[in-house]
């Protein structure tokens, strides 16, 4: 039985379909990415199994080398090179996408977690810190910016 790849399911789109994506999954006035010509969105599954393959969170723990240090966007930002260097390894034709979401909370104070945007047009979140899938991030009061 042959192994399916990344690549098959997928589609690579100009950024500005992801763009449109993201801003359907957030407000106007929303931070997008604007560094990249294409985007490769991948399903759901292969997301998934780029984060299990790749994200490496076991030397991580909030705050454990100064209390300024690693935060949120660290294990956001290692979240998503790691998945960008799994990306590479894996084959994908171009860049995942998948990048780092930043939004303000209810309680009014900013976390940064991770998102996807899936070849099916959804948007799906991964808090790195306790490698957990959400539909939403629960505390969400206005999504601020999304990076590739």
């Amino acid at each position: 039985m042959a192994t399916m790849t990344m690549n098959e399911g997928s589609r690579i789109v100009p950024l500005v379909e992801v763009n449109a994506i993201l801003l359907a999954a957030s407000r106007p006035g929303v931070v997008l990415p604007n560094d990249y010509k294409r985007v490769q969105l991948l399903t759901e599954d292969a997301i998934r199994d780029l984060v299990f393959k790749f994200y490496d969170r076991t030397y991580l723990g909030y705050g454990t080398l100064s209390p300024d240090f690693p935060l949120c966007m660290d294990f956001a930002n290692i979240c998503s090179a790691d998945v960008l260097r799994g990306a590479v390894k894996a084959g994908l034709a171009v860049r995942p996408g998948f990048g780092v979401a930043i939004y303000t909370k209810n309680s009014g104070s900013r976390h940064a977690i991770n998102y996807a945007a899936t070849v099916d047009r959804r948007v799906f979140y991964f808090e790195p810190q306790l490698s957990l899938w959400l539909a939403e991030p629960d505390d969400c009061g206005t999504m601020d910016e999304f990076k590739l």
